[in-house]
C-alpha cells in the first residue's frame, strides 16, 4: 500500500501435540517485505544515478558489492559529487573503486555516511547505463540497511548539468543466520539473487553439521536452462568436490573426503556460479541425495533448502533482450539495431548525430509483439541510436569506420 520497508516479526504464543504436550521449543523467525513505489526500469531519465542490484540479501560478515550506474544520456560524465548514508549497526563501508567507465578523486569515508567526488577533463561516456564506481560493505549486524544516495554534483566536459539529477536509494538486507537451523540442512547463500540478462552469479552451498564432521555427500540442483545456465563449480572453504555431471537442467555434485570437514552450522560446502541467459525466474531445486560423516553415519535429518534467481532484462542497459545496437564495421559499414517487444507498443527508432540532429527514421509506428532486426548504412562517424518503445527510451552510441 505504500513505500517502505516492513518487518513480520512473528510472536509464538503455543504449540502443542494433540496431547497438549510442547513441540521443541518453540522459535520464531522473522520475515520482512519491501514495497518500492515503482520499478527502477520505469524511473531511470538522464541524469539518474542508481544502485545495481539496488536490493540484496546477505548473511552477517558477507562482503557485498554495489555498482552505481549513471544515465548521461549524450553527455559526457566530466564530474560528480555523490553521497552515501547508510546503517553502521548493519553494514561498514570496505572500499570504492572506479567502474568500467568510471573515475575517483575523493572518498571520504565517515562514519555511517560515504562522501566521493570525481573529476575527469575528458569525460567518460556518453551512455545511459555508464559503471561509474563500485562499492564494497561488509555485513556487521542482523538488520535492513537503506543506502541513501545524494546526488551534490552531475556535470559534464562543458560543466553543463546533465539532466535532472536524480539518485534512486538502495537497501541491504542482512540476516543472522539461516531461519532453519536443523542439524543437517543444506541451503544457498543468498537464497533469493537478482539479475540482469548475462550477468554472471555466484550462489554458496552451506550446511548445518552440528557437531559431526562432514566427509559425503550427494546434491542435485534442478534450474530452468531457458532462464539461467550452469557456469563453474568450486570447493568452498570447508568443502570438497569428488565428481560433477553437469546435465542440462540439472546439476549433479558428489563428494568424498576421508578425514572429513568441520563441524559447524555453516560450512561453506561448494560455490556454484551460474550465467543469466534469458529474463524469467529459474528456481534452484536441491535434493540431497547423501549427507555422512567420516564414519557413514548420517548427519541430522538431511534437508534441502531452495533458492531462485530472477532475471530482467535491465531496461535501463542497452544490452539488454529489449534493445541491442551493434556496430558492423567491417560489412559496408553499417549500424544493426535489434529489439524485442513483448506486446503490441508504439516504437520509434531513430538516428542522431553527435550535436543531436536526427539523421534517420527508421521506425515510428506501432509493432505487435516480437523480435525486429533494422540495418542503418551510413558514412565513417560517431553516431547515436535513440529507439523508443512504448514509455521507455533506450539510447546507444555506435561507431562506424572503414
Amino acid at each position: 500500500v505504500k513505500k517502505g520497508t516492513s518487518p513480520l516479526e512473528l510472536t509464538i504464543d503455543s504449540l502443542e501435540n494433540k496431547m497438549g504436550l510442547t513441540i521443541g521449543t518453540p522459535t520464531s523467525n522473522d520475515g520482512i517485505i519491501i514495497v518500492e513505489d515503482t520499478s527502477s526500469e520505469s524511473t531511470i531519465t538522464v541524469g539518474s544515478v542508481w544502485f545495481k542490484p539496488d536490493s540484496q540479501d546477505c548473511y552477517k560478515n558477507d562482503t557485498v558489492t554495489t555498482e552505481i550506474l549513471v544515465n548521461s544520456g549524450e553527455q559526457l560524465v566530466a564530474c560528480y559529487g555523490i553521497d552515501i548514508a547508510y546503517d553502521t549497526n548493519v553494514i561498514d563501508y570496505v572500499s570504492i573503486e572506479a567502474g568500467t567507465e568510471g573515475f575517483v578523486s575523493a572518498v571520504n569515508p565517515t562514519a555511517g555516511k560515504l562522501i566521493t567526488s570525481g573529476f575527469d577533463a575528458v569525460g567518460k561516456g556518453p551512455g545511459d547505463s555508464l559503471h561509474l564506481l563500485t562499492v564494497k560493505w561488509i555485513a556487521v549486524g542482523e538488520g535492513t540497511s537503506q543506502l541513501e544516495m545524494t546526488i551534490n554534483d552531475l556535470s559534464d566536459d562543458m560543466l553543463f548539468p546533465i539532466g535532472t539529477p536524480t539518485s534512486n536509494d538502495g537497501i541491504i538486507i542482512v540476516e543472522d543466520t539461516l531461519s532453519d537451523s536443523t542439524i543437517g540442512s543444506v541451503w544457498f547463500q543468498p537464497d533469493s539473487q537478482n539479475c540482469t540478462v548475462n550477468d554472471t552469479v555466484s550462489t554458496e552451498v552451506r550446511m548445518n553439521s552440528g557437531e559431526q564432521l562432514v566427509s559425503a555427500y550427494g546434491i542435485e540442483v534442478a534450474y530452468d536452462t531457458s532462464v539461467i545456465k550452469y557456469d563453474t563449480t568450486i570447493a568452498g572453504t570447508d568443502g570438497f568436490i569428488a565428481a560433477i555431471n553437469p546435465l542440462p537442467g540439472n546439476l549433479i555434485i558428489d563428494g568424498f573426503d576421508a578425514a572429513g570437514k568441520g563441524p559447524g552450522n555453516s560450512l561453506h560446502l561448494l560455490t556454484i556460479k551460474w550465467i543469466a541467459v534469458d529474463t524469467g525466474a529459474s528456481q534452484l531445486d536441491m535434493t540431497v541425495n547423501d549427507l555422512t560423516d567420516e564414519l557413514s553415519v548420517p548427519i541430522g535429518t538431511p534437508t534441502a533448502h531452495d533458492g531462485i534467481i530472477n532475471v530482467t532484462s535491465g531496461g535501463i542497459e542497452e544490452n539488454g533482450t529489449s534493445v541491442k545496437v551493434i556496430s558492423v564495421p567491417y560489412f559496408h559499414s553499417g549500424i544493426n539495431i535489434k529489439y524485442n517487444i513483448e506486446e503490441k507498443e508504439r516504437v520509434k527508432v531513430e538516428i542522431h548525430n553527435i550535436l543531436g540532429q536526427r539523421l534517420a527514421k527508421l521506425k515510428d509506428g506501432t509493432s505487435p509483439s516480437g523480435k525486429y532486426n533494422l540495418t542503418w548504412n551510413g558514412q565513417p562517424g560517431i553516431y547515436f541510436v535513440r529507439v523508443e518503445i512504448g514509455n521507455k527510451v533506450y539510447r546507444k552510441k555506435a561507431l562506424i569506420i572503414r
